[in-house]
């Protein structure tokens, strides 16, 4: 039970996924996109964890992993460079 995503961040993640096939996303999927990365860092929380978002084959997936895993310590280092 613990591994399963629910329902309405499964449909928001194909819904952004749509839009990342063209490498653009409109402010409301990013906003979309915010919010289910928002609720499954609580999620992963519970467990002592962070979430991790992956863009695997033109799609996101979240998963939970270590707060020292080598990809999230990756993805929180650009998401600290600043914007150009």
């Amino acid at each position: 039970m613990k591994g399963i995503i629910p329902c309405s961040m499964v449909i928001a993640l194909a819904w952004i996924s749509a839009a990342n096939a063209d490498h653009r996303m409109t402010d409301a999927q990013k906003k979309v996109l915010a919010k289910v990365m928002e609720q499954a860092n609580s999620d992963c929380a519970k467990r002592g964890q962070v979430a991790l978002a992956q863009n695997v084959y033109g799609a996101f997936a979240i998963k939970c992993v270590p707060p020292d895993d080598p990809a999230y310590k990756a993805q929180q280092a650009e998401q600290d460079k600043p914007s150009k």
